[in-house]
């Protein structure tokens, strides 16, 4: 978990230099995702670096969808609102062929 706070204080903070119209992407662990602290990991690095959080895109397993349904849409509401994106990472792997 330390790693993945420091990627995403780092992440912000260097795309915070970037011209306004480009955004980053940041992978999150499906531990990182479940951890209670993320959004308050999340919204301090942003305030921190001040970076706009629509320049922010957070990658997401599906395996983070599929486990604990009730916490994991709270925690997409509150990216969503705070006006974080979300994409689906990795997803091609798990489907059948």
């Amino acid at each position: 978990m330390p790693v993945g706070e420091w990627v995403l204080r780092q992440a912000c903070s260097e795309a915070a230099k970037w011209p306004d119209h480009l955004k980053i992407a940041v992978n999150l662990s499906p531990n990182q995702f479940r951890a209670a602290i993320l959004f308050r990991q999340l919204s301090i690095a942003i305030v921190a670096s001040g970076l706009s959080p629509g320049r922010l895109e957070l990658e997401i397993t599906e395996t983070v969808l599929l486990q604990d349904s009730a916490a994991t849409l709270e925690t997409l509401r509150k990216l969503h609102n705070f006006g974080v994106r979300i994409a689906l990472d990795d997803l091609a792997p798990a489907i059948p062929r």
